[in-house]
């Protein structure tokens, strides 16, 4: 247990105690105070480590006011930064803190109508720029808002959104594995996901679809559906835990499927999405059979597949030794994706498919003629980034994670073998 000892230089009356001791967020202390006449002691225990800030990644944390306290502390015992990120409101005459040079404040409220404002502000003082020149420069730098859950979430999502190019989900997903109580305020979040449309992000990870597939199966009450005119709302709730994560994966399962979301409305118990009819009878259907839809091939996506492959066997030309050998397996599973094509066996075709990419993946008669990681081989790479220019994402989402899966299963028969 840390402990945090403040002095004030002024009289505490019991209406400026209570107004502080909400403040400095009772949830995560135990608060005493001792009433007089001057220099007034308050003294904050605290107990719950997520009053302190956690690494997300390399070099950059977010947490809460008590991170900013611990920095301005004079003992050696509180973690202290480089390059600060405050959005906690604090006044710059703020008796507690002394702000220099690293140190940068975003005033804001916290509330979904500021994000504009928020966005500004990160841009008018090159946040997210500085933020990369202190992590190149192997600097500390800490993110914080007053309880690190809402704002400080919100601008660390978004850096990931814009730094990495990964979507909503999957930022919101990796920051909770390291802050589990972040949960931006719902006009942040529906802020965040309308912003996303203006970014190049990949698609949703089908770990997250799957995720809340699963939950509905194991308790199909979490979903409340109200179906309107044309239209019908679905309604996440959840009485325990966060409601964050489910709702998300929600959103990740539907985009997985090509179902159009508008967002309604998400606070701490609820979260509301409005889908078309049409894509309710979809929905419905995935959830009768419990699975998470598989884009087959159809006659235009296939023809973008053939184009693929073909980019991928030309890569074999100079990318990678033995070339002859693979090129002749390739080009075989290339003929027959085209003659199921011409028949329009489209089940097939995505068989076809697979097996092309999984042995595009892997190395053959225990040579390492490249890269083994899934995905990083030059013919698999080639060929996923001729489908993603074709705008295909999704379908490269979905051939992705089946080609992983089957990568997994074979080594699992090599090590049964063995």
């Amino acid at each position: 247990m840390k402990e945090i000892i403040q002095r004030t230089p002024w009289s505490l009356s019991k209406e400026i105690s209570e107004n502080f001791s909400r403040l400095c967020m009772m949830r995560f202390t135990d608060t005493s105070f001792v009433y007089g006449e001057e220099r007034l002691s308050i003294t904050h225990y605290v107990s719950s480590p997520s009053a302190w800030a956690q690494e997300f990644l390399e070099n950059l944390f977010i947490g809460s006011v008590y991170s900013l306290y611990g920095h301005y502390d004079r003992g050696d015992e509180y973690p202290k930064y480089d390059l600060i990120i405050d959005l906690s409101e604090f006044r710059k005459n703020n008796q507690f803190i002394q702000l220099d040079s690293h140190h940068h404040t975003i005033t804001i409220e916290d509330n979904g109508m500021n994000f504009p404002e928020l966005v500004e502000q990160i841009r008018s003082q090159d946040i997210f720029k500085k933020i990369n020149q202190a992590r190149e420069a192997r600097k500390k730098v800490l993110i914080n808002c007053q309880m690190g859950m809402s704002r400080s979430a919100t601008l660390a999502i978004l850096y990931m959104m814009e730094t990495y190019g990964v979507s909503l989900v999957q930022a919101y997903r990796y920051l909770q594995r390291y802050r589990p109580i972040v949960e931006p305020n719902p006009g942040y979040f529906a802020a965040l996901h309308d912003h996303e449309a203006n970014l190049t992000v990949e698609p949703p990870p089908f770990e997250a679809a799957k995720s809340w597939l699963n939950e509905f199966v194991s308790n199909p009450d979490l979903l409340r559906v109200e179906e309107k005119e044309d239209s019908v709302i679905l309604r996440v709730t959840r009485e325990t835990g966060e409601l964050g994560s489910a709702f998300i994966d929600l959103i990740s399962f539907l985009r997985m499927n090509h179902i159009s979301v508008t967002l309604l409305n998400c606070d701490g118990r609820i979260g509301e999405v409005c889908i078309s009819s049409t894509g309710y009878k979809t929905l419905q259907t995935l959830l009768e059979n419990k699975i998470i839809g598989v884009e087959k091939l159809n006659e235009e996506t296939c023809e973008y597949v053939m184009l693929a492959m073909n980019e991928a066997c030309d890569s074999l030309n100079f990318q990678v030794s033995n070339s002859e050998q693979k090129e002749a397996e390739l080009t075989k599973l290339r003929l027959q994706l085209s003659e199921h094509h011409k028949n329009k066996q489209w089940d097939e075709a995505f068989e076809s498919v697979m097996c092309f990419i999984v042995y595009a993946s892997k190395p053959t008669n225990g040579l390492n003629f490249y890269k083994t990681d899934f995905g990083q081989t030059p013919p698999a790479s080639i060929f996923y980034q001729s489908l993603e220019r074709a705008g295909l994402i999704d379908l490269v989402a979905v051939i992705k994670h089946n080609v992983e899966c089957r990568l997994k299963e074979q080594e699992v028969s090599v090590r049964l073998e063995l």
